[in-house]
């Protein structure tokens, strides 16, 4: 048992680092990495919910990004919000996804697909092992919220799948709000989206 989750520090240590080796953390542009794939299109009829968080150790603040898209790969939804403190990467990766889940309950919209790049929490959420740690203790609150979503796919994608929701987590960090953009491209996004048709 701690080899697995000495393992998953790993990795979820790992994927960053060799992110940043291969882009350029100022740039929305994209990385020409072929071993990471680029996040995919969900299939016709349905919507994926991509979640991300980050901190900034100087201002003490955490962002979370959330974006909901439909397989024409179009803006249903989006969220960049920030929280005060800084926390342990799978607390905030945590806190990401339940705050995108609760956006989605509020609005009155679904999601099939959700993907995080924290491998912590996606083996965290598959895993039947309780505890009372507060990761744990967050999962279980997350596990909840997933019951408004039946037959809902939880899966891991490198940072590389997930840029949208992370230039959102970097908004969010600049700006002392909770901003929510419903079928509408982000202005954080511009330039990605631009890049994408």
């Amino acid at each position: 048992m701690v080899l697995y989750f000495a393992l998953s520090y790993l990795e979820e240590f790992q994927s960053p680092q060799q992110s940043k080796a291969s882009t350029n953390s100022t740039s929305p542009s994209r990385s020409t990495n072929k071993s990471e794939p680029p996040w995919l299109n969900p299939p016709s009829g349905k919507l994926k919910l991509n979640t991300d968080a980050a901190v900034n150790k100087t201002t003490q603040i955490t962002g979370c990004g959330v974006v909901l898209r439909n397989s024409n790969g179009d803006i249903v939804a989006a969220s960049s919000k920030s929280i005060p403190g800084v926390f342990r990467p799978e607390i905030m990766e945590a806190l990401a996804l339940m705050n995108a889940l609760k956006l989605l309950i509020d609005n009155q919209l679904t999601a099939h697909i959700l993907e995080t790049d924290s491998l912590l929490v996606v083996n965290g959420l598959h895993s039947s092992i309780a505890s009372v740690y507060d990761f744990h203790c967050l999962l279980s609150d997350i596990s909840h919220l997933v019951f408004n979503f039946p037959g809902v796919q939880i899966s891991h994608v490198y940072r590389f799948a997930n840029t949208a929701a992370h230039l959102l987590v970097k908004y969010a960090i600049s700006v002392d709000s909770v901003c929510i953009w419903l079928e509408e491209i982000p202005p954080p996004l511009n330039a990605y989206c631009i890049m994408d048709d």
